[in-house]
């Protein structure tokens, strides 16, 4: 008798085989993406905090500046009025900014499933799974002298 052909045994084996090479690939993939969401989040704070600095660039720092993100815009607080601010990049989110006195630039943006935070510094934090009003909050957050900012648990 001749036996063309292969066995059921053989054929499991590739298939469990080609499963794994699959199941690595969409994992790799999956990091890729997320990956590229947090490097282009990360790209458009940066665009709002240069917008603020820019906004605010002939200021003289005698009070703090005020500033709101909402869904793609960015408006500086005058008073009772919101003033646009042209800016690049955007983030289906929102948050707050402000200039203090000493002209530092302080961010909280948050989107779906970040926050990023500018605490006084040129450091951006990003901290996964923080949203919405949590993350302006983190910028009221108190760090002893010495100490540095690290994202809380979500």
């Amino acid at each position: 008798m001749n036996n063309k052909g292969f066995t059921l045994i053989e054929v499991l084996a590739v298939i469990i085989v080609l499963a794994i090479i699959a199941v690595i690939a969409v994992a790799t993939i999956v990091g890729l993406i997320e990956h590229s969401r947090e490097r282009t989040f990360a790209t458009s704070i940066n665009g709002i905090r240069e917008a603020i600095e820019t906004n605010a660039a002939g200021e003289d720092f005698l009070r703090n500046v005020d500033f709101v993100y909402e869904e793609g815009d960015l408006f500086r607080i005058d008073g009772a009025d919101r003033v646009q601010v042209n800016m690049t990049g955007t983030i289906a989110g929102s948050g707050r900014g402000n200039i203090d006195s000493h002209g530092d630039i302080w961010l909280a943006v948050s989107d779906s499933r970040r926050c990023g935070i500018y605490r006084g510094t040129k450091q951006l934090h990003i901290c996964p799974g923080i949203l919405g009003q949590r993350c302006v909050d983190l910028l009221n957050l108190d760090i002893p002298a010495g100490g540095s900012f690290q994202c809380p648990n979500p």
